[in-house]
């Protein structure tokens, strides 16, 4: 998990295949007092980062208007916390 100083963002830098991919977290997973709580769950973290790159894609395969209006609620809803 990385922040840059001035933001109060939280995020993690996820590498799914050969992209990455900058997802926002919990303020919670930037603090250092966390990293063994951040551990134990991190085996959830990889299958919600998996479930936001599986709705991205569909996104970019979306061929119908459909698909194309449905793709970023998915997204925000699986993708931004």
């Amino acid at each position: 998990m990385d922040s840059y100083p001035g933001t109060v963002d939280c995020f993690a830098v996820e590498k799914a295949r050969e992209t990455a991919n900058l997802r926002r977290v919990s303020s919670a997973c930037c603090d250092k007092s966390n990293e063994k709580a951040i551990e134990s769950v991190a085996s959830e973290a990889r299958v919600e980062a998996q479930e936001c790159l599986t709705v991205k894609q569909q996104f970019i395969d979306a061929t119908t208007a459909e698909e194309l209006e449905l793709a970023p609620r998915k997204i925000a809803l699986l993708c931004d916390d």
